[in-house]
């Protein structure tokens, strides 16, 4: 089996069904797209940074740029582990997600993703310093070699 490619991945688990399939049988790319921000919110929702919070602060993080490797295929039953990882932040506007989907059930790797976020004023849509609360959540991972 193996490894993630980076170290202390928060991992999501998913399950595929028949309904994420499209008509040959694989996991459509949009499902894929959909998982990635599930597992981004589970792991905000992780560090008590949730849509609530966000709210309150009046603050969000803005997907600017996103690049997607699909890498394999994921059929109806294959259980998946969605590893989310924060590589990047200046904990003042910008930080940087990296996504590892793998099937669990041989390690093989099926996607590989990185987002580029910027955080934002909610009332006014312009770009916005991070409130401590997503400072500490975007805070990137001590372990991941630069």
């Amino acid at each position: 089996m193996t490894d993630f490619e980076l170290p202390s991945p928060f991992v999501w688990g998913v399950v595929a069904e028949r309904r994420h399939l499209d008509v040959f049988g694989h996991v459509t790319q949009a499902v894929y797209l959909g998982w990635l921000t599930d597992a981004s919110w589970a792991h905000s929702r992780r560090d008590r940074l949730d849509e609530r919070v966000c709210l309150a602060e009046r603050r969000g993080m803005a997907l600017v740029r996103s690049e997607v490797d699909y890498l394999g295929h994921g059929r109806a039953g294959d259980a998946l582990d969605v590893a989310v990882w924060i590589t990047r932040s200046d904990e003042r506007l910008r930080a940087e997600r990296r996504f590892q989907i793998r099937r669990a059930a041989d390690g093989r790797t099926l996607l590989k993703a990185r987002w580029d976020l910027v955080c934002f004023n909610l009332d006014t849509g312009k770009p916005a310093r991070m409130p401590d609360s997503f400072v500490a959540h975007y805070r990137a991972n001590d372990h991941i070699p630069e």
